[in-house]
């Protein structure tokens, strides 16, 4: 009976062994199988993903050059042909101190003054701020406050009988430098313009 017995665990040892086997080859087999699967998923995402860079990269090729056409054509056929007239409606702004040559202003010279000073700026406008509409409607909107903004403090001051315009000083403090300033900020405004 005892050899009996310890066939039979002999044999139950074996099945058991056996059974152990091919569980391990089946979960062998089942995460060869998986990461096989998984590695493959990986790839195929990696590619999309890589073509998806690769396409961006272009993308973003082309609208740098895009841009810098733009920059280029905006020198050419915006810039160029107008800085003459830019130079010029500051500096017969600048002129204004000429102008002015007594302490008190008449209310004749103060509207000859004022209507000066729009009929410059209506010109610029006309010649120069209007065709920036069709580049850019922020740099045109902030160019056009620029100017309205000048032509709005000259004048106010040209009418405001508190001050003495023809002292140099005093015209400089109160518009000689915001005409300065306003130029600047002028070409500030198309200096940064990006082409977008």
């Amino acid at each position: 009976m005892f050899y009996f017995l310890c066939n039979t665990n002999d044999w139950a040892i074996s099945n058991i062994a056996d059974i152990a086997n091919i569980i391990i080859a089946a979960a062998t087999l089942f995460l060869a199988f998986y990461i096989f699967i998984y590695q493959r998923q990986k790839d195929k995402k990696d590619k999309v993903e890589q073509e998806r860079k690769e396409q961006s990269n272009k993308i973003e090729a082309l609208q740098f050059q895009e841009q810098n056409i733009k920059l280029q054509w905006f020198k050419e056929l915006i810039i160029q042909p107008h800085l003459l007239e830019i130079n010029n409606y500051y500096k017969s702004l600048h002129s204004l101190e000429q102008r002015i040559t007594s302490v008190t202003l008449s209310e004749e010279e103060k509207l000859i003054l004022s209507d000066f000073i729009k009929v410059a700026q209506s010109h610029l406008r006309r010649t120069f701020v209007d065709v920036l509409r069709g580049v850019n409607i922020k740099m045109y909107n902030d160019v056009i406050e620029n100017l309205d903004n000048l032509t709005g403090e000259i004048t106010n001051i040209i009418f405001n009988d508190g001050f003495d315009l023809s002292h140099k000083p005093t015209y400089e403090k109160e518009i000689g430098s915001k005409i300065t300033y306003s130029r600047n900020d002028l070409i500030s405004k198309i200096y940064n313009y990006k082409g977008v």
